[in-house]
């Protein structure tokens, strides 16, 4: 999760692109267009904090809850989530929020 969040704030597209794991929603058939997408939101945000709070299980996968703390055109957001990741080939790939 910290990795993602970093990704974020960096606006690390390829990073983001390749740990989101290709059976969960977030994942787009368009690398170019979805690059595009991201390579956007990154631009209008600035990410002023996360908050890990709790690791667990879920449908037999490893879930993050965390809140993370932006401002997305200039308007204060702050995102709470639950994530599910799963390994896929040695890494680990953000699946979804629940």
């Amino acid at each position: 999760m910290r990795s993602r969040y970093t990704a974020y704030l960096l606006g690390e597209v390829a990073y983001l692109m390749a740990s989101t794991d290709p059976a969960g929603p977030h994942w787009r058939p368009d690398p170019a267009r979805w690059a595009t997408e991201l390579r956007d939101y990154c631009a209008r945000a600035r990410f002023l904090g996360l908050d890990v709070q709790d690791t667990g299980f879920a449908d037999g996968l490893p879930t993050v809850s965390f809140e993370a703390k932006l401002l997305l055109d200039g308007v204060p957001q702050v995102i709470q989530e639950r994530s599910r990741f799963r390994q896929l080939a040695g890494r680990w790939t953000y699946v979804d929020a629940i």
